[in-house]
């Protein structure tokens, strides 16, 4: 299971799912698309996205950003999809 994350400086850090349904809340407030029970769906699925691209238990702050991209891209959120995009680009 996904548990670590190494961010771009070196560091390791645990992973809170809660950080990532709170980074697809804001893109999608930002936008107005705003809906909680889809951000916390999403959340689990950038979790189990980014756990299958790292198969350790430590992913790349990318591997993350690149499943959060996945996922909000391929959902209803395509505005909010677009501000994380650009806002991490």
């Amino acid at each position: 299971m996904l548990a670590h994350v190494e961010k771009r400086d070196g560091k390791i850090l645990e992973i809170y799912p809660l950080g990532i349904k709170a980074a697809i809340a804001k893109a999608a407030k930002i936008k107005g698309e705003f809906k909680l029970k889809e951000s916390i769906a999403l959340s689990s699925k950038v979790f189990d996205i980014a756990h299958f691209l790292s198969l350790s238990p430590v992913a790349e702050v990318e591997a993350i950003q690149n499943a959060m991209e996945k996922v909000l891209s391929e959902s209803l959120l395509q505005r909010a999809a677009k501000a994380y995009i650009l806002h991490t680009g």
